[in-house]
């Protein structure tokens, strides 16, 4: 039978045993270093994941939709520079809101960053003030500097200056953000960054930004209605709180309205128009009759589909068209 080979050094070792050795230890400590690190990166980077979480279905993923449909010069290698850049001023955004808002976090989600333990409020607020120059150097190195500047001021006020704490400041901040938002990845993605396109195609993205915004503007206050409780506990006063029969109303109202509008302005086909706009009108009819936490949560997840799909429908229709 044959013995196991031992890893002990002789009486007498000579240079080349000492030397192997030698080599064996140090890739030994490499490994371990290696390890080690790799640890502490991959927990950096799930507690910057963490803060952002909540947050792809409402904020990444229709960007990134719109991105899609709306960018006249769409070049396909520059769509990882602008998801880095939605991203980015997207962590900058909920490092700053989630500083503001432990305790809230503690009771609603406790799986976040601060009420976990992950990280620290001093180091959290380290990170949240050390973002705002690195998205704007990044913005600035990407040519896309006054996004990043509406994006940080808007951050600022609907936080730091507590706009977020009345209904009408929270949903401006809202609107005007996610303007902010769409204006700088969709110019990130576009080949000349929407600076050598025909005039046409300016206007159309113009349009399509504004308009998402005054759809946001009426309907984004879809969302706070799941959040009642944790909202009157913290003292704001959004529009559920302010006029809880008043906000459902305005919401079956306004989602009706966008529902009819939206194909209309963009000349959809009807096979398209008929089920977004049920899609809508179901998103109101169960805001109006259903009123539980519950049903307000399917809601508001409903609604995050009808939004994304809103965002698409300029290259769903005829109105819309690329170079």
């Amino acid at each position: 039978m044959m013995a196991r080979p031992s890893l002990c050094l002789p009486l007498r070792p000579s240079f080349s045993c000492i030397h192997a050795n030698k080599i064996l230890l140090g890739q030994l400590l490499f490994v371990h270093e290696f390890r080690r690190l790799f640890r502490a990166a991959s927990n950096v980077f799930w507690t910057l994941f963490l803060f952002t979480k909540s947050d792809y279905k409402t904020i990444m993923l229709p960007i990134m939709a719109c991105v899609l449909a709306t960018c006249p010069d769409l070049e396909p290698g520059n769509l990882s520079l602008s998801i880095l850049w939605t991203w980015l001023h997207l962590l900058q955004f909920c490092v700053s809101n989630q500083t503001l808002s432990v305790d809230e976090d503690a009771a609603n989600k406790p799986w976040r960053p601060l009420p976990s333990g992950r990280i620290s409020i001093a180091t959290a607020e380290t990170l949240r003030w050390w973002m705002t120059p690195l998205c704007i150097a990044y913005s600035a190195r990407q040519g896309v500097l006054l996004p990043s500047i509406a994006l940080t001021v808007m951050t600022y006020v609907h936080n730091e200056l507590g706009f977020h704490s009345g209904w009408l400041g929270k949903n401006v901040c809202s609107a005007l953000g996610y303007m902010a938002f769409e204006w700088g990845a969709i110019a990130i993605a576009s080949s000349s960054r929407l600076l050598n396109i025909p005039a046409q195609h300016w206007t159309n993205v113009i349009n399509a930004v504004a308009i998402s915004g005054l759809l946001l503007l009426t309907t984004i206050h879809a969302q706070d209605f799941k959040d009642v409780v944790g909202d009157r506990l913290q003292g704001r006063r959004t529009l559920p709180i302010a006029m809880p029969s008043l906000s459902r109303t305005s919401l079956f109202v306004a989602m009706s309205f966008w529902s009819f509008l939206l194909p209309q302005l963009w000349q959809v086909d009807l096979s398209i128009a008929l089920p977004f706009g049920a899609l809508g009108f179901l998103v109101g009819l169960q805001c109006y009759w259903y009123r539980s936490a519950k049903a307000d949560r399917i809601m508001y997840m409903i609604y995050n589909v009808w939004l994304g799909w809103a965002l698409i429908l300029p290259v769903l229709g005829h109105r819309y068209q690329r170079t």
